[in-house]
């Protein structure tokens, strides 16, 4: 009855010099594998489930940027291994709608992007305040809806697609209207 006991793990303040680390880690193995380390908030009868946060440091520093959250999938150094994954899952509901997942940048006098990179930090998707820019080849293998169209090109060098019309029209070949590495605009109404 009532509410169970906390703990907490602090290490010291100081007034002058960096402040203590916490590290947490199990052993390593030979001949078996590496424990595990499970974080995880108790089950609640009442309101909604506790939440789990993990925060970068503040600072208070000029020209300093604040702490980062790394989450990094495990390395593998045997022949013919695969590097560990990172899964970030919703949670599942018994009856009602499933949890999301939110990818949102930090605010700012300019907010931050969000940045979808390769494994060599090759930008292939930027999502912005002034729209997605995607960097590399889509391949589209279902529907994909555009409601205000979409460019084509480079940024100095684009071209806005907001209507596709299907159907066949003949161009007569014989009046030179088309040649080989030019363009030609029509007008369809």
């Amino acid at each position: 009855s009532g509410v169970s006991g906390a703990l907490t793990f602090a290490t010291g303040t100081t007034s002058n010099g960096d402040s203590g680390n916490i590290a947490i880690s199990t052993g390593g193995a030979t001949g078996g594998k590496g424990g595990e380390i499970n974080l995880s908030v108790g089950t609640s009868s009442v309101g909604p489930g506790g939440s789990l946060t993990l925060t970068g440091g503040q600072t208070s520093a000029a020209s300093q940027a604040g702490g980062s959250v790394l989450l990094t999938g495990g390395q593998a150094t045997g022949t013919g291994s695969s590097g560990g994954g990172v899964y970030l899952t919703g949670g599942q509901s018994s009856s009602g709608a499933g949890g999301s997942i939110i990818i949102k940048p930090g605010g700012g006098s300019t907010s931050g992007s969000t940045y979808l990179q390769t494994h060599a930090g090759t930008t292939q998707m930027t999502i912005s305040n002034s729209g997605v820019t995607v960097s590399a080849t889509i391949t589209a293998q279902s529907t994909v809806y555009a409601g205000g169209g979409f460019y084509v090109g480079t940024s100095s060098n684009k071209a806005l697609i907001s209507n596709i019309l299907r159907g066949q029209y003949t161009i007569d070949g014989s009046t030179s209207a088309l040649s080989a590495m030019t363009g030609v605009d029509f007008t369809i109404t």
